[in-house]
């Protein structure tokens, strides 16, 4: 299968570390006044990363950033809690930077964890949803994968694709593969290469709902189970 060259494809620019920071704490300051519930916000996001035996930020650079960020919630200016959260996490920061794959590594695992999610490979992972007994749809989730070059992003892709394949060989309630996500805009005509439908973007009000730390364009595709049984 050939691929467009990915450095010819207009797509949004991926947003960095800590960009995706800065949109999530203040998201969190708009959502939420109340500074106990802000942190309690806040820090459930960030626990996952104590992992000090995988050589992750350890338990003392994480009590230290609770304490911060407990006082910067408590700051009533946006720009100066801003300041402050963005100051008090540094240390996961540039431990992010310097460990970039173990990083990816503990988000899919959170993920997971978190979802339900069955994962199939390194990066594809599907939830399922029942309509009734004899109509469900599978969910594929493609988890970060920036350390990860083109040619085996795609690959990877692919490979989940066939196992998921053989998942709906395997039964028959499975109608439908569904996809929803900020690769459905950035990826369009690779998806579609791969036998994606894309409906189009979500609603503003969708998407604050179900993305809300996301910044880029999110959209829906979908996949018929007849398609992905016969191209894979």
């Amino acid at each position: 299968m050939n691929f467009d060259d990915p450095a010819k494809i207009n797509r949004p620019k991926n947003p960095s570390f800590e960009e995706k920071l800065e949109t999530f704490f203040l998201n969190n300051f708009d959502k939420e006044n109340d500074p106990e519930k802000r942190f309690a916000n806040v820090i459930k996001n960030l626990r996952v990363y104590e992992t000090e035996s995988q050589g992750a930020v350890t338990g003392e650079e994480i009590d230290k950033m609770e304490k911060d960020l407990r006082i910067a919630c408590n700051e009533l200016d946006k720009n100066i809690f801003l300041n402050k959260c963005v100051e008090s996490v540094q240390s996961l920061i540039n431990w992010r930077n310097q460990n970039p794959r173990q990083f990816e590594e503990m988000q899919r695992k959170r993920f997971v964890e978190n979802s339900g999610f069955i994962p199939v490979n390194e990066v594809v992972s599907y939830g399922i949803w029942a309509r009734d007994d004899k109509t469900r749809s599978a969910h594929i989730h493609v988890a970060p994968g920036e350390t990860f070059g083109n040619k085996e992003k795609l690959l990877l892709l692919q490979d989940g694709l066939k196992k998921l394949a053989e998942i709906f060989r395997q039964d028959e309630t499975l109608k439908v593969l569904t996809a929803t996500s900020w690769l459905v805009v950035a990826r369009r005509n690779i998806l579609e290469r791969f036998g994606f439908t894309v409906t189009g973007e979500i609603s503003a009000k969708e998407k604050a709902e179900i993305f809300p730390d996301e910044i880029r364009p999110v959209a829906k595709a979908y996949m018929t189970r007849e398609t992905l049984i016969e191209k894979y």
